[in-house]
């Protein structure tokens, strides 16, 4: 099957389950309010759930985290080029946080993942290789750094100070004690077989199953395609950093490591995934433009139509 099929495919299905968000809103089934309660369930319950069980089950080892450090580093600069943005924009304090978020953050697992399946069918190294980009690349900053980027911006106080406060308040998070949990359970005892522990995490995991289910209503309960113009260049600018510069600089990264052709494309290909809808979440839920967040994510998984399969080609030939 082609690969832009199975991009654009991919990409469709996510785009379709937001869509059936506001069409659930627009019949009167679901309405914003119920998106924040959703975004509430998603940080203290399914969110949780999803990252106790990646880091439970997930068995570390050296080479895969130097492929993690090098998905950590380029996040960390597309986070900063997002501040850059926002600056160049200048952006209020809520505004702020929804450009650095997306801008850093992308959809490394809800359609990496898939992606990544359809382009590398029945490769379970391409999927682990993915797995373990995001799980340790992406989702330490992403359930340690983004919330507290998103207290910070987000808080009502509007002292520095005040924001700092705010954001300390993630390290006593669900959030943050799952992750905490996870990764000591793997360090002090690996990736337990035992009957009655997979158990338990089965049924953890059936919890974090909703949060794709989740993501997408809450996304789409927030979106309105109102005002597109006003938003038009803080998404251009959120898309050159997280459809281009991210892609560019983990192939840039890969020289240092001796690294296989496919393993270079599933690097490529998890760095140039559109904006994540959890940067929305974390918008709704601590306080930053949710909205300006939802569109941001909306017109940058669509311009990835477009921009995944041009990056990906153009790094294959350089390679």
């Amino acid at each position: 099957m082609d690969i832009h099929f199975r991009i654009v495919s991919s990409i469709v299905v996510l785009l379709a389950l937001i869509g059936l968000a506001m069409l659930l809103r627009r019949v009167g089934l679901l309405s914003e309010r119920d998106g924040e309660i959703f975004s509430k369930l998603i940080t203290s319950v399914t969110l949780p759930a999803l990252i106790f069980v990646s880091m439970a089950r997930t068995e570390l080892h050296w080479a895969e985290l130097e492929l993690a450090g090098f998905m950590a580093i380029a996040t960390l600069i597309c986070l900063a080029l997002g501040w850059v943005v926002g600056r160049l924009l200048k952006a209020d304090a809520p505004a702020m946080g929804a450009i650095v978020l997306c801008s850093g953050i992308g959809s490394s697992s809800l359609l990496g993942f898939a992606l990544i399946g359809q382009v590398f069918p029945h490769d379970d190294s391409a999927m682990a290789e993915a797995v373990v980009l995001s799980s340790l690349g992406v989702q330490p900053i992403l359930f340690t750094l983004g919330p507290i980027i998103a207290l910070y911006y987000g808080s009502s106080d509007a002292a520095p100070e005040g924001r700092l406060r705010s954001a300390l308040k993630y390290f006593y998070s669900p959030i943050f004690l799952s992750f905490v949990a996870g990764i000591a359970i793997t360090l002090t005892f690996g990736v337990i077989e035992h009957p009655t522990y997979t158990s338990f995490l089965d049924g953890i995991h059936v919890l974090g199953a909703a949060n794709t289910f989740l993501v997408t209503l809450s996304v789409g309960l927030l979106l309105r395609l109102e005002a597109v113009r006003a938003m038009l260049v803080a998404a251009a600018g959120v898309g050159v950093v997280k459809l281009i510069a991210m892609p560019v600089i983990l192939w840039m990264q890969q020289h240092a490591l001796d690294l296989e052709v496919w393993q270079v494309d599933v690097l490529v290909l998890e760095g140039a995934m559109p904006a994540s809808t959890l940067a929305v979440i974390l918008c709704s839920a601590y306080g930053c433009d949710a909205r300006l967040g939802s569109k941001i994510v909306f017109f940058t998984t669509i311009a990835s139509v477009i921009t995944v399969p041009f990056i990906f080609e153009m790094m294959r030939e350089l390679q």
